[in-house]
Order: structure tokens, then sequence, then C-alpha cells
């Protein structure tokens, strides 16, 4: 009896696309053979096992191998996020009087921002930008919490003073009878 083989076909890869740093994910390779070569750009392989070293997208490539040679490879495309965390501040006014403040972080992608303030005012915010109504004067706290899929990052805060606005009196001082000149 004789065995006739052939290069195994082109496998399929299965397992998770979006995939945080630092974590080891499992992915399956399905062909018509059992011997598979992995290899990535961004991460460590033990087997058919990678654990994500490099944020960004990455490629994960299989080939399939068996007694005649290499199959036709296939490759998946893996998105690597990390924990947001940035150094900058709150960009926005410290001091402030009473009336509609603009306050800005730099734009991430796929990154939640959770906006509060500790009082003083009506917030509105929408991504990485928060509308503040300045209405209470006195010394409140502006915090921005970053997350995404990977967990919950910096907490960043910013102190803002509500200044009094000037008061005015009703009554002019001054002399009721004045010479001209």
């Amino acid at each position: 009896v004789i065995t006739v083989l052939d290069l195994p076909n082109q496998p399929t890869i299965a397992g998770e696309l979006n995939v945080c740093l630092n974590t080891t994910e499992t992915y399956i390779a399905t062909s018509n053979t059992t011997n598979y070569t992995w290899t990535t750009t961004g991460g460590i392989i033990n087997g058919n096992n990678v654990n994500w070293t490099a944020v960004g997208n990455q490629t994960l490539t299989v080939t399939p191998t068996n007694f005649c040679g290499n199959g036709l490879s296939a490759s998946a495309n893996i998105l690597v996020e990390a924990i947001p965390n940035i150094t900058q501040g709150i960009n926005g006014d410290s001091i402030v009087c009473p009336g509609l403040f603009v306050y800005t972080l730099p734009p991430l992608n796929n990154v939640n921002y959770t906006w509060s303030i500790s009082g003083g005012g009506i917030i509105q915010a929408t991504s990485n930008t928060a509308n503040i109504n300045w209405i209470t004067p006195g010394n409140y706290e502006i915090t921005t919490v970053l997350s995404n899929n990977c967990g919950v990052g910096d907490t960043i805060t910013q102190a803002v003073t509500v200044l009094i606005p000037p008061q005015l009196s009703n009554e002019i001082v001054g002399e009721g009878q004045v010479c001209n000149g």
C-alpha cells in the first residue's frame, strides 16, 4: 500500500483578535494536517499560545507542514491594547470666574473618558472634552478616569478655583454738587 500525500491545505486561524498587553491567548489552526509553525510580530510564542508583548497592530501567522513540505500560510491581524495611561494633565483654566469653560485631554483611540467635578457647577462631557459651567465660587476638583477593554487606567485631576464675581454697589459715592473744571 502506497499513500500519496499532498501539501497541507491553507489553515484558518481561530482566537481573539483584540487582546490586552501582557496576556496570553490560545489560537487554533484548522487544516488537513496536525503540524503547524506559528510566528508573530508582537509576542512570545509557546506552541499555539501567544503572550502579547507589543502594543498596536500585530500579525499572527501559521504555516501548516507535513512530510511533503509547507502549505500556504494564513495570517490574522491582532490589535494589542494596553490599559490607558497618559502623563499629560487636563488642559484648561484653573482659576476662573463663574461661566462656561472647556477642559480637554489628548484623544486616544478605543479609550473611555469618565469626567466628574467635586461641585460648583454643571458638567457635560463627550469623550476627551468636558464643558463645565462653573456656578458657585469655591475650590473644586475636576477628575477624569481613563478605561478600555483592558481595564481602568490613570485618574487625572486638576484643582480649580472659582472666584467670587466683583460686587458693585448700587450707590455712587462722591460730591453731590461740583464746580466746572
